[in-house]
């Protein structure tokens, strides 16, 4: 099918909550929601999050730096502006495969 490389939809994990039918697709779909929207709280509040054996997100300022325009080369000012940055937990980095390199 080819879904290997395709990133896990809100829809798909809904669905996978209704599989062994303990959930209706309304119940499984407000859970999801409301999880996904208290992420999304916490992070818009500055506090981030830590999800066990999953990842954590803490929000960061980027600092204000001057780029160069790829097509003219000339400066521009970046301002500083506000970063969610996410870490996997060592449980799901360790389980990851290594990649192996051609040689």
């Amino acid at each position: 099918m080819g879904l290997e490389n395709t990133p896990v939809t809100k829809n798909e994990i809904i669905d996978s909550l209704t599989q062994d039918k303990r959930f209706t697709v309304d119940m499984a779909r407000h859970a999801v929601n409301h999880v996904f929207t208290r992420l999304s709280e916490a992070c818009l509040t500055e506090r981030g999050y830590e999800i066990r054996d999953f990842a954590t997100a803490k929000v960061r300022v980027a600092k204000a730096r001057q780029a160069k325009n790829p097509k003219t080369g000339e400066n521009v000012h970046v301002p500083a502006r506000k970063q969610i940055k996410m870490k996997p937990s060592k449980t799901l980095q360790g389980a990851l495969k290594p990649v192996t390199t051609a040689s």
